[in-house]
């Protein structure tokens, strides 16, 4: 469908996330594109600019809560997942093993997050209650006042994915109920002959089905207040 190709939020680079209101907003799981999202292609390091943001991603959701979904490293391209691993060395981080490209993939990243250790469960207290059944007659009794709850497993709607290209990034996101956000100025805005044509058709495109009134996908957590402090002004 044409409307999966537009994304929930867009914003001009990873820089301009809030990640304290994202987490506010109730998700849990960050997943981040590589290429021209957090590092320049086939390199390893955070791009120099973008260190504050991916260090306050990191302390804001928690290292285990960040993982990395690429088309190159963990890809079909990346033998033996050499490339992964090295990678995982680097910025400590998983970074999901895939034998295919998004925006197919899901089952690979949804098992990894659900294989993802629980946190412990809250202290249970015990508070005394008592009633008064007439002015002579009182019972007391206990009653734990948080009650623990049972730890869901995280869905997909409470998964953010980010990345810089629509037909991959977008569409992966948007076809599996996470939420989507696009970055409009990737850290190589003139990238390969391919790259920079793909990129023309995306925009050309998004811009078209804009015009005639499509929307991205509604998403259950990013309601107006979200969308609004999602990116910082």
């Amino acid at each position: 469908m044409a409307k999966l190709l537009i994304s929930n939020v867009t914003a001009k680079s990873v820089a301009n996330l809030n990640f304290h209101a994202l987490k506010a907003c109730n998700f849990k799981v960050l997943v981040f594109d590589k290429d021209d999202t957090l590092t320049f292609p086939y390199h390893d390091n955070i791009h120099p600019p973008l260190i504050k943001a991916w260090d306050e991603a990191l302390s804001v959701f928690g290292r285990q809560n960040v993982v990395i979904f690429s088309n190159s490293a963990g890809s079909s391209d990346d033998k033996d997942f050499k490339d992964a691993a090295r990678i995982e060395s680097t910025l400590g981080v998983k970074v999901i093993r895939h034998n295919t490209k998004k925006p197919n993939g899901f089952t690979s990243l949804i098992s990894h997050i659900h294989s993802l250790p629980k946190p412990p469960p809250q202290k249970q207290t015990l508070e005394k209650v008592t009633t008064t059944f007439s002015p002579n007659s009182k019972k007391s009794t206990f009653v734990f006042s948080n009650p623990i709850s049972e730890e869901k497993k995280v869905q997909p709607h409470e998964i953010v994915m980010i990345g810089d290209r629509a037909f991959t990034d977008v569409v992966f996101a948007n076809s599996n109920g996470m939420a989507s956000i696009l970055l409009t100025k990737p850290i190589r805005e003139k990238g390969g002959a391919l790259t920079s044509l793909l990129r023309k058709v995306e925009v050309g495109l998004i811009g078209i089905l804009n015009s005639v009134g499509y929307k991205a996908p509604s998403h259950r957590l990013l309601n107006e207040k979200c969308l609004e402090s999602v990116v910082k002004k």
